[in-house]
């Protein structure tokens, strides 16, 4: 095995726009409102999914460039804040 650094940018492959609130643990807007999950290739051969951040949901496209952002997704349950990966639109 051995590491191997991935880009921050990629292209996305194929995405799907989440209209209803995924199931605990995972912590969801609130008020909760559609969102875009995207899959992203990256050059290195691998795809990652992740939610699009930075434009609506219908703006999404396929191959359209993205680059990785981390952004929080609110207060767990014991008062700390998740954070996470996201795709925005570059």
């Amino acid at each position: 095995m051995e590491d191997i650094l991935l880009s921050r940018r990629g292209k996305v492959s194929t995405y799907c726009i989440q209209h209803y609130p995924a199931a605990k643990p995972f912590i969801n807007p609130e008020p909760f409102a559609p969102y875009a999950v995207a899959w992203v290739a990256l050059p290195e051969g691998i795809s990652i999914a992740g939610i699009v951040t930075g434009c609506r949901p219908e703006d999404v496209t396929m191959h359209m460039g993205v680059e990785l952002v981390v952004e929080s997704l609110g207060l767990d349950e014991a008062g700390n804040e998740a954070m996470t990966w996201k795709w925005r639109p570059i």
